[in-house]
């Protein structure tokens, strides 16, 4: 084997564990989890929640509040722009539009104010998640939801 076929094998190995890692990562749980890590400067805030269908006849509400400022950003299901983070208090019923399978929930922007509190909320009739973050102004997180 020469030289440049070993690179080779070795590129598509790393490339190959690191597919593999990622799938691992967004595997499905029967459990809600949080996980956190890091992109640049940002702190990503994962978390895994599982209902049933019948769970959304109830609203199923994520609401983000800053304590100071505003937030600039957006929510996005499924790579699909739920709104726009334009306020200092956002709220959304998620019910009408999470669909049975994996639902992906992205939030992220920033905040006007350097020193506020940014609170993330979602909520239903047998669930209910919170997550606070202060100091950087910044909102990165993933809600993963499982309907099954």
């Amino acid at each position: 084997m020469n030289k440049k076929s070993l690179i080779i094998i070795t590129c598509f190995s790393s490339i190959f564990l690191g597919t593999v890692a990622l799938a691992q990562s967004w595997s499905p749980s029967h459990e809600n989890r949080d996980r956190s890590y890091s992109i640049g400067n940002s702190q990503v805030q994962r978390s895994t929640i599982n209902l049933f269908e019948e769970d959304l006849r109830s609203p199923h509400y994520l609401r983000i509040n800053t304590s100071s400022g505003s937030l600039r950003g957006e929510v996005q299901l499924n790579n699909r722009i739920l709104s726009n983070l334009n306020r200092r208090n956002i709220e959304i019923d998620l019910a009408p539009v999470l669909r049975r399978g994996k639902n992906i929930v992205e939030i992220y922007g920033e905040n006007s104010s350097v020193n506020s509190s940014i609170t993330l909320e979602f909520r239903g009739p047998q669930t209910r998640i919170t997550q606070r973050s202060s100091g950087n102004s910044d909102i990165n997180q993933i809600l993963l939801i499982n309907v099954e």
